[in-house]
């Protein structure tokens, strides 16, 4: 069985109405699952607006130890920690960026998005990127429960928004700002979905261990949705993936993260070792 049959084996199953892509950097093989239908990002949309403040730091239009101090109004529901402190709060960009990605706070997030301009300049990078079918709607906002306005994608957009980062010459974006994205990425903190079965573990690092796999991804999920994608990398190998679903219910829900972890987990073994 190869590897897109094992892809399909593991997806025709699941209830929920699922997409996946992904691509091998090295040889250019692809596997993919309704690669091109646009879905809700959840907070893995926040790479989009990763991608765009480090460019503009690189470019010299953000100064990333600018500092935003937080009012009662950057209040905002849903994931992080910026929402349950202190109004007064004064943090740098850089440490916004850093709040979006490891815990997807969504109070960094707006943050962030405001300072590079909104959604129309991320769009603009976009385009300009080639990364058609992803975009920003508007910043992070919970109507009601179970519902997110932000960002919508299909799975090709935004695994390919990933390989920008192992391939920035190749698609005219600043290797100073790949470089930001990364350092930054590989700390998230989620690993239970596309990372789940991996031998990988960021924290290994701070005590001197180095583990051939390297994983930048960023997850997202709210009741019905869940999405993870990212840049897998190893010596002579490295990948990117994205895996997005929505519709999901009750025991759907739960197993999804354990399905992405068996993707995952394909990928890694059908690639890692070239």
């Amino acid at each position: 069985m190869n590897l897109q049959m094992k892809i399909d084996a593991l997806l025709s199953p699941e209830a929920g109405e699922w997409t996946m892509y992904a691509r091998n950097l090295a040889t250019g093989a692809t596997v993919r699952h309704n690669d091109t239908l646009s879905m809700p990002t959840a907070s893995a949309g926040k790479q989009f607006v990763l991608l765009r403040y480090a460019q503009l730091c690189a470019e010299g239009r953000l100064d990333p130890t600018t500092r935003v101090s937080l009012g009662e109004n950057d209040h905002v529901r849903g994931s992080g920690v910026a929402r349950y402190l202190m109004p007064g709060l004064n943090l740098t960009l850089e440490d916004h960026a850093y709040l979006m990605i490891i815990i997807s706070d969504n109070v960094s997030t707006n943050v962030l998005l405001r300072a590079v301009g909104g959604p129309e300049s991320i769009h603009q990078m976009l385009q300009t990127l080639d990364l058609h079918g992803a975009q920003i709607d508007c910043p992070i906002t919970f109507h009601e429960f179970g519902t997110l306005d932000f960002a919508t994608s299909s799975a090709h957009a935004l695994a390919e928004s990933f390989a920008v980062l192992h391939e920035p010459d190749a698609h005219g974006y600043p290797l100073e700002a790949a470089k930001r994205c990364l350092r930054i990425l590989f700390r998230q903190q989620h690993g239970e979905s596309l990372p789940r079965r991996l031998p990988n573990l960021h924290h290994a690092a701070d005590f001197g261990f180095d583990f051939p796999l390297k994983v930048y991804n960023k997850t997202g999920g709210y009741p019905g949705v869940e999405t993870d994608a990212g840049l897998f990398t190893m010596p002579k190998s490295a990948w990117v993936a994205s895996v997005m679903a929505k519709g999901l219910e009750g025991g759907a829900l739960d197993g999804a993260c354990v399905v992405m972890g068996n993707i995952g987990h394909e990928l890694f073994e059908s690639w890692g070792a070239e």
